[in-house]
């Protein structure tokens, strides 16, 4: 893990020309190569790789064993999504239809990832998460929008609040 971590701290200090072999390494067979190919991807903050990482992700059933004290198991789908929120708001509307097709535990942490990374910026996407069908997003969704405190979310919640899954 740790020869993934510091290979792909290089291909990013190569700069953008190497997105395309970081690109490719997202479909190698080699755990190490993958993990270490999103993480450069997640890196760039290049729009570029928004689509294979989402491509990776709706891939991403697999656990990437960490080593003690560098992180926890996590799945290559988590990895994804987490870099993807890194891009920003630019990255919702790719985030949310990709998310559909992933476990319902990862579409939880959907709405805590983007209101603790964007802040005041996830309302508008989180008003939107609060009508997915599945009622503990909502639920979350509505934590989230309560403790962001922003006006905007108002009507939202308002009109939530006789949801029929308490």
């Amino acid at each position: 893990c740790s020869e993934s971590v510091a290979a792909s701290d290089e291909m990013f200090r190569l700069g953008p020309e190497t997105l395309p072999i970081v690109i490719e390494a997202l479909h190698d067979g080699d755990l190490d190569v993958q993990f270490m190919a999103i993480r450069a991807c997640g890196r760039f903050h290049d729009p570029v790789a928004i689509q294979p990482l989402i491509s990776c992700m709706r891939d991403g059933t697999r656990d990437y064993p960490y080593p003690p004290g560098v992180g926890s198991h996590r799945s290559f789908e988590d990895q994804c999504m987490e870099l993807l929120i890194q891009s920003g708001p630019v990255a919702f509307d790719w985030l949310r239809e990709s998310t559909k097709e992933c476990d319902s535990h990862t579409r939880r942490r959907l709405p805590e990832l983007i209101a603790d990374r964007w802040g005041a910026e996830a309302v508008p996407p989180l008003i939107q998460l609060i009508e997915d069908s599945d009622h503990s997003v909502r639920a979350h969704v509505a934590d989230k929008l309560g403790e962001i405190k922003d006006r905007r979310a108002t009507d939202a919640l308002v009109r939530h609040l006789c949801d029929p899954d308490t």
